[in-house]
């Protein structure tokens, strides 16, 4: 018997990350951690395991962000075993060379931001837009359109850089 999936804000939500996970594999400029990873593995020795693909990097966190990670990756609402993140993915450039590495220890502040994945016309949350304004981490807003009825290739993805609570990181 076969069966067809409904298309959910759930199942959009889903193949929205998935996108960009493979935009992270496929360019290679940036890695990513889950915030529930980050809440569920903490922080050890100062670092966060990222992913880009297959590869995994131990990155080293700048102790003057470290509050700030711990915070936004603690859930904001738990019920019946189903935690709620403020953003999908923390994420860290990657620079030519990186690649071979397995642990980074040089990142400034400006080489991280929180990533919330936006399916459609989906709207950041009345939670986000106020955690954007109390971050000194930029907050970058990752929209990909035609999920469902694009092949792959046919997927557009565009990326906004937010403001922080500094206004440092501008809008593009």
């Amino acid at each position: 018997m076969k069966r067809y999936l409904r298309p959910t804000n759930r199942l959009l939500g889903m193949l929205g990350e998935c996108y960009y996970k493979e935009y992270c594999e496929q360019y290679g400029d940036w890695a990513y951690s889950s915030l529930e990873q980050i809440h569920t593995k903490e922080i050890n020795d100062g670092k966060i395991e990222f992913k880009s693909g297959f590869q995994r990097f131990q990155i080293k966190i700048p102790t003057t962000i470290m509050d700030e990670i711990k915070k936004l990756s603690t859930p904001s609402l738990v019920e019946s075993n189903s935690p709620a993140y403020v953003y999908d993915f923390f994420a860290c450039k990657l620079y030519h060379g990186d690649e071979d590495k397995t642990e980074i220890l040089n990142r400034e502040i400006n080489d991280f931001a929180w990533v919330e994945v936006k399916s459609g016309q989906s709207k950041l949350s009345p939670n986000q837009r106020q955690a954007i304004s109390e971050t000194q981490i930029p907050v970058m807003l990752c929209r990909v359109e035609g999920v469902l009825y694009n092949r792959p290739e046919n997927v557009g993805m565009e990326f906004s850089r937010l403001y922080s609570k500094d206004n440092t990181y501008s809008h593009n």
